[in-house]
Parts: structure tokens; C-alpha cells; sequence
């Protein structure tokens, strides 16, 4: 084991060499294994602790503890909060119900998780009845289910039409530029308007 130091800044920095033996001595994360650690409300989890969702198919042995499990869950609707091995590391991960399918997101440990500081929450903001309730009435106005099939992603849309033309040597047609806040209704436009229009109300 050797360490280094760097300067940076004017600041001396140590940097400690660790050898593979080093990573020997380590608790290791046995292959294939799974611990579940609590059955927590399917809506407790915010999503800032999701990362990648996979699907997970049973093997032949399995299907019925497998079915047993996501009734289970369906039932009590509830996602099973564990710890799996990939990659020989241990990662924290959540086991949901999707149609017939069970899903695990690999999450984000808790220190991982950033804390939010930024300047303006700190600042004493009020909203006055008339501003929510401009608000509110943009929101409920607007509001829908979530349909995933209505939506698509136009830019690659666009860049298969094109490397399709270019690929047939013919003439490609314009990627429509991506412009910021582009989309059907600018939502912090709208909200903006939605203000001012209670305060002349006002």
C-alpha cells in the first residue's frame, strides 16, 4: 500500500494506493444472491432513488413462488425493498409489480442522494389566493392521464428519416432545430400569465 500527494491549488492531497490484495480483504457480494429487507407502500419511494428498471423472468423452478410473490404484492400494494449483487458490488435495489411482470429499479444509496441548498429557497416567497388559484385552475385544465404511446421523441425520429435518406443517397430531409422550452405549453410561461392576469383581476 503506497500513497501519493499531489498539490492542487497550493493544497497538498493524498492519494492512497490500494492493491487487489486489499480488495481481497473485502466483504465480497455473493453472485445470484438477494435480501429482502422490508414490503414498504409502492408510493413511499420518491423517484430521485431510481435508477435503471430491469425485468425479472423466473426460472422454470420458480413461476410459482414467482406468481405468489407479485399477488402478494399486488394485493397489499406493496414493492419489496432489497439488496442484490451485480457486478460483485451490493446495490440497493426495489421489486414492483408491472402487469404480470415483477420490475426491479436499482436505487441510489441515501448518502448519494443530494440534498437540495440553493439560494432561493431561502427567500420569503408569498402567493396570494388569486395566484394559486390561477394556478390550480392551469393545472386541472390540463390534467390527463399518463399515456406513454402519445408521446415520441421527434429529434430521433428526425435522425432515422435522415441517415434512411442519406443511406439511399437521397435527399435528407431538415432536422427540426431543438429550441429550449419547445414544447406544447411552457409551464412556467403559463403559471407567469396565469399571475398576471389575477393580479389585474385583482
Amino acid at each position: 500500500m503506497r500513497t501519493l500527494r499531489f498539490h492542487h491549488a497550493g493544497e497538498p492531497l493524498d492519494v492512497l494506493l490500494l492493491e487487489k490484495a486489499d480488495f481481497d480483504t473485502l466483504p465480497g457480494a455473493i453472485e445470484r444472491s438477494m435480501q429482502v429487507l422490508h414490503f414498504v407502500p409502492v408510493n413511499e419511494v420518491h423517484p430521485i432513488f431510481f435508477q435503471r428498471a430491469y425485468y425479472l423472468e423466473p426460472e422454470d423452478n420458480a413461476v410459482h413462488p414467482y406468481v405468489l410473490l407479485r399477488l402478494a404484492l399486488e394485493r397489499t400494494q406493496r414493492m419489496a425493498i432489497v439488496k442484490v449483487a451485480m457486478r460483485r458490488r451490493e446495490i440497493l435495489a426495489a421489486i414492483h409489480v408491472r402487469g404480470d411482470m415483477l420490475m426491479l429499479h436499482t436505487m441510489l444509496w441515501p448518502e448519494e442522494v443530494r440534498t437540495p441548498d440553493f439560494p432561493f429557497l431561502q427567500r420569503d416567497v408569498t402567493v396570494r389566493p388569486q395566484e394559486l388559484a390561477a394556478a390550480t385552475s392551469l393545472v386541472v385544465s390540463m390534467a390527463d392521464t399518463f399515456k406513454p404511446a402519445e408521446f415520441h421523441d421527434e429529434y430521433r425520429e428526425a435522425l432515422a428519416q435522415l441517415i434512411e435518406a442519406r443511406t439511399d443517397d437521397a435527399q435528407a430531409p431538415p432536422i427540426p432545430p431543438q429550441r429550449d422550452g419547445d414544447t406544447t405549453m411552457d409551464l412556467l410561461e403559463a403559471l407567469r400569465l396565469s399571475v398576471e392576469r389575477a393580479q389585474l383581476d385583482d
